[in-house]
């Protein structure tokens, strides 16, 4: 992770805290057609207080190292602010069933939500939900759609 990447994700954090109004961190992906520019605009005009966006490769609920470094990194910031909390939120693309999706969203939330514990946030501050494939911030059925949707969200209130 370089510096402006720390300096980002920190300023977020500290946005979601004193209700400054920001876009989300994100991540960039395995999957080449999904820039990081592509994620940040797709949520230009935000009010959410995203602390972060983690990919996912297709049917799969797991993490690659960069977005392990970066949920340890929040683990960190989160340490030292123990008052907030987080709601992780799991999402899929749109293939698989409605059931099938609501598991591997849950999943998802679930693998960073257990990351996190790892890194010492305590869990009674973590809630997890999956919206499956019920929130696509990219409703096109592509690729490079279906990439930006395989996602956890994380959310500070």
């Amino acid at each position: 992770m370089n510096i402006l990447q720390v300096i980002f994700f920190s300023s977020v954090l500290i946005c979601s805290v004193i209700g400054c109004s920001v876009g989300p961190a994100y991540e960039t992906v395995s999957d080449s057609s999904v820039s990081a520019t592509s994620i940040n605009s797709s949520y230009e005009g935000s009010t959410s207080k995203s602390q972060g966006v983690y990919l996912f490769d297709y049917d799969s609920s797991a993490l690659n190292t960069t977005s392990s470094n970066e949920i340890k990194v929040l683990a960190q910031e989160l340490n030292s602010n123990s008052s907030l909390r987080l709601r992780i939120e799991g999402h899929c693309d749109e293939r698989g069933t409605r059931e099938y999706n609501l598991a591997l969203g849950e999943r998802r939330a679930q693998t960073v939500k257990d990351l996190l514990i790892i890194n010492g946030v305590a869990s009674k501050r973590i809630i997890t939900v999956s919206y499956g494939e019920e929130k696509p911030i990219n409703t096109d059925s592509n690729n490079n759609a279906w990439a930006m949707n395989r996602r956890v969200e994380v959310k500070a209130f």
